[in-house]
């Protein structure tokens, strides 16, 4: 009796594990062999709900898809290019390189930018927006010598002389050297003989009249009187950039830090900040009729100095750029100076004629960045790209 009552347990439990191993296995899944695995997201966009492919390098959107039909795309046109897959209404306009200090190795096509370069015995940092090309140093300080020549991107590397360097010799070093002697003779003749003449009087009057000219010089250094002097405290506000950190905001050098300029400005007086901070919202025009709409770009690496990282986005949205121009801007470079840049040349191209200087300021006014648009002011007037209308005499 015990036997079959075991033989009938054991034959029970027998049926519900093979039951157990037929429910696990009729409840698997399918396998989900279908199109949609392969699909790379990036390739997509939506629009109006609707999954829309992406239009290839070299192309941009001609019609969005609908539930019924796919993506239209039509080739950039002359001048134009898109880099990546983009869902892009239009293309981005081809960069035309500076005549004066630049070089194109590369022409536009539908899929790449133009390349330019800076021209030779010229460079310019990679990681700052290049505005101008700076002069390369024609030599290394004394003791030092030359271990990397300029190049388009870089000035030159110097570092100490790891031996004594070589005593001159003949050749041009002797011909310099005897010019040097040459010069020396005849300034101290020239010297002899004015003290002769008795020179002390003219002596006095050439140190005043010095001091006069270097008191002109500063006054026209801090006020920008004239192209050639904002040239030269525009190099020397470069020179300064260039050892910061990219995204820090640059003023121009204290005059601590300039000590060894010969032509050094001083900081304005605290009367010229009042005046500075009253005549904030007087009009700005561009300087000697420079052309508005490039003065407008010129004045675009001031606003992405000057307007915090934080707010940038925020900045864009008010001006009226949508999201999809935000996002191509985006892609365009791993540079965050030059995807600013992109949105702003972005929205020169929608607003056209009706992209003006004001809408900018008033836009940084409207969400309380007026300290800003102060600083962008001043900045502007000081790289002499602007001055105030008022005070253009007709």
């Amino acid at each position: 009796m015990r036997t079959l009552l075991f033989l009938i347990l054991l034959s029970s439990c027998l049926q519900h594990e093979v039951a157990g191993v037929a429910i696990i296995w009729n409840s698997k899944d399918p396998p989900r062999a279908t199109l949609g695995e392969a699909e790379d997201p990036s390739e997509f966009y939506l629009h109006e709900g609707h999954k829309c492919r992406k239009c290839s390098p070299g192309y941009r959107v001609n019609r969005h898809c609908t539930s019924d039909t796919e993506t239209t795309c039509q080739p950039c046109n002359k001048d134009t290019y898109s880099k990546h897959l983009n869902p892009l209404l239009k293309c981005f306009s081809c960069k035309t390189c500076r005549p004066l200090d630049e070089v194109e190795l590369q022409p536009c096509t539908t899929t790449s930018d133009t390349e330019c370069a800076c021209k030779n015995g010229t460079f310019c940092l990679p990681s700052f927006p290049c505005e101008t090309c700076h002069k390369c140093t024609p030599r290394c300080p004394e003791g030092e010598q030359m271990v990397q020549p300029c190049t388009p991107i870089s000035n030159i590397v110097c570092a100490p002389y790891t031996t004594s360097p070589p005593p001159p010799t003949g050749g041009s070093h002797g011909v310099i050297v005897g010019t040097l002697l040459g010069l020396l003779l005849l300034v101290l003749v020239v010297a002899g003989i004015s003290w002769k003449r008795g020179c002390c009087n003219g002596a006095k009057a050439r140190r005043v009249t010095a001091v006069l000219w270097r008191s002109k010089t500063l006054q026209c250094l801090q006020r920008n009187c004239s192209q050639g002097h904002h040239e030269e405290v525009d190099n020397l506000r470069n020179m300064h950039c260039e050892s910061q950190p990219p995204l820090q905001t640059c003023a121009h050098p204290s005059p601590r830090s300039l000590e060894a300029t010969p032509l050094q400005a001083a900081d304005p007086p605290e009367e010229e900040s009042h005046v500075c901070a009253a005549e904030g919202r007087r009009n700005l025009i561009p300087v000697n009729g420079k052309d508005p709409i490039e003065a407008l770009r010129e004045s675009f690496y001031t606003f992405i100095k000057e307007v915090p990282p934080k707010d940038w986005l925020r900045y864009m949205r008010t001006l009226g750029l949508g999201e999809i121009d935000i996002y191509a801007a985006e892609q365009s470079s791993k540079n965050l100076y030059e995807q600013h840049f992109q949105m702003l040349q972005t929205w020169l191209n929608q607003r056209g004629k009706d992209a003006s200087l004001e809408t900018l300021l008033e836009t940084l006014r409207s969400i309380d960045l007026k300290g800003v648009e102060d600083k962008v002011r001043e900045c502007l007037i000081k790289k002499n790209l602007y001055v105030y209308e008022d005070s253009v005499l007709p």
